[in-house]
């Protein structure tokens, strides 16, 4: 029997489709934007004003993906 927090009987918590979904979205987004952030980083030795672009815009999302994994896996341990 599940409560409204989303914990079952035994204390486990029960996780959504949904949340499955945004968490698995949220987590290869931030996992591709960091990998592109090491490839350009370490790849070009001198960066073009586009390459600055892409990699403050991957720097971003993965900052964003950290904060939105951060807090999904608190609101559901909340």
């Amino acid at each position: 029997m599940s409560d409204t927090l989303g914990t079952q009987g035994n204390g486990n918590i029960s996780l959504s489709p949904t949340f499955k979904v945004a968490f698995v979205a949220v987590s290869v987004a931030t996992v591709l934007a960091f990998i592109t952030n090491l490839y350009i980083a370490f790849t070009y030795p001198e960066l073009t004003e586009a390459q600055n672009n892409v990699l403050s815009i991957c720097e971003n999302i993965v900052t964003t993906g950290f904060g939105a994994i951060v807090g999904l896996l608190g609101g559901k341990a909340a």
